[in-house]
């Protein structure tokens, strides 16, 4: 069990927006973070701006999709030069909503 006081790397994910300013440098790693907001409303793009962000740190990242609205090709403008790297640190899931089967 982690307590409170074993957190000593208090890193922060930077979304590379404004909301940093907020956030006080960042979202905190470790945590979950509800973005919410309308259609439209940049709520994609600052996820995969963090899921890039952290695989450029060398580290997992697992994005999880509900809608079916992941770009790869938004993926590689996000990341630039640095997609080839990236690449085997960002694992992609596609969740379809789930379904009522009638019985």
């Amino acid at each position: 069990m982690k307590v409170l006081a074993n957190f000593e790397d208090n890193h922060k994910i930077p979304t590379n927006s404004g909301i940093d300013n907020l956030l006080d440098g960042g979202v905190e790693k470790g945590t979950v973070t509800q973005i919410f907001g309308p259609p439209g409303s940049g709520k994609s793009n600052i996820s995969l701006v963090l899921a890039v962000n952290v695989a450029k740190q060398g580290k997992k990242v697992v994005y999880v999709d509900t809608e079916g609205g992941i770009s790869i090709n938004r993926i590689k403008q996000i990341a630039g030069e640095d997609f080839p790297k990236i690449v085997n640190n960002l694992s992609l899931i596609h969740i379809s909503e789930p379904t009522r089967h009638a019985q």
